[in-house]
Order: structure tokens, then C-alpha cells, then sequence
């Protein structure tokens, strides 16, 4: 179960959808976590990078319990990265 204490997260920069704040989750249940990027102003494809904190990079992490995926839709210019887990 994941209890969103902050439900309003203001759009800025490339952000189409960002991840919510303040997340509460059970222990044991799992998380995905999703952010959507507007790319069409760019040159290249952009690069999504995952931290915990300020400097902990979660794609170290990744494995059995932390999954990451990301999607890019040409047409639209949209890239979606998801994270799946548990931490």
C-alpha cells in the first residue's frame, strides 16, 4: 500500500510527469515510481538517472529487488523511466 502525502508536484523544465514526493510505502510491498520527459526540444534522447538522496546513484543497484526501465517513443519525443522494487 503507498500513501501519497504530497499529491500536487508542480511541473518544471522537461518534466510531463514527475515522480510524487513524500512517499510512504508498507514494508515488503513493492514501488514503481514513474517520470515522463518531453524531449521534443532536444537534440538527443535524454538520459534519466535515479538517486536516492542527493548522491546515491540506484542504478548501481539494480538487480533481484531494484528494476529500472525506460521507454522512448520516437513519434512523440517521450521518454518514460520507471522504477520497480522494494528499498
Amino acid at each position: 500500500m503507498v500513501s501519497h502525502e504530497n499529491m500536487s508536484t508542480e511541473l518544471s523544465g522537461l518534466f510531463i510527469e514527475k515522480p510524487q514526493e513524500n512517499l510512504v510505502v508498507v514494508v515488503g510491498a513493492d514501488l514503481t515510481i514513474i517520470a515522463k520527459v518531453d524531449s521534443t526540444n532536444l537534440t538527443r534522447k535524454p538520459t534519466m538517472k535515479w538517486l536516492k538522496g542527493k548522491w546515491m546513484d540506484l542504478g548501481s543497484k539494480a538487480g533481484k529487488h531494484m528494476q529500472f526501465k525506460e521507454t522512448y517513443d520516437r513519434n512523440t519525443k517521450v521518454s518514460v523511466g520507471r522504477r520497480i522494487g522494494d528499498d
